[in-house]
């Protein structure tokens, strides 16, 4: 017989135990105790069901905040957040274009560049178009040939940026 100590008094808990057959008999109060830490089990198991299905509701949310686009979807940067590269790729061209704008003082009709702005309102002079096709095959390891093959065919800012994407070979972003 089995007695644990309850309260300082001694509260019997197993009737009998055959030992060939593995077989344990309670008593009343081991029934009790014993429905008792199943009913604690289940409480427990069910507030960590909660909690894993909170966590996991409270994950996806959050991941859900950036989500993919391609670079053909989007008018504006902040819309690239959920596509690292292509957003680090979109920042680092359109600083080396705006710097490239400063540095020859052009003047655009289209004003700052952006996703959207056309490649002929913002270079318009022949020098300034190959000063950018050099700019572009020294920095993003472009080679001239593609860029003077594949230039006509780009209309604005974004279509850059996915040209460059698939013919660049150098891409440091800092």
């Amino acid at each position: 017989m089995l007695a644990i100590p309850i309260n300082g008094k001694r509260k019997d808990i197993i009737k009998t135990k055959n030992l060939k057959t593995g077989i344990i008999t309670l008593t009343k109060k081991g029934n009790k105790i014993w429905k008792y830490l199943l009913t604690l089990l289940l409480k427990a198991f069910k507030m960590n069901k909660l909690f894993i299905l909170l966590l996991v509701s409270a994950v996806f949310s959050f991941t859900s905040c950036n989500q993919y686009r391609s670079i053909s979807s989007v008018t504006k940067l902040s819309q690239l957040s959920g596509n690292p590269f292509m957003y680090q790729l979109s920042k680092s061209m359109l600083k080396n274009i705006g710097n490239y704008m400063i540095q020859k003082g052009i003047q655009s009709t289209v004003g700052k560049a952006n996703l959207l702005s056309p490649l002929s309102g913002l270079f318009s002079k022949a020098d300034d178009i190959a000063g950018l096709k050099n700019l572009l095959s020294t920095a993003y390891g472009i080679a001239p040939k593609k860029l003077d093959a594949g230039y006509g065919n780009l209309g604005n800012v974004k279509d850059l940026i996915g040209f460059v994407a698939k013919n660049g070979t150098n891409f440091r972003f800092y």
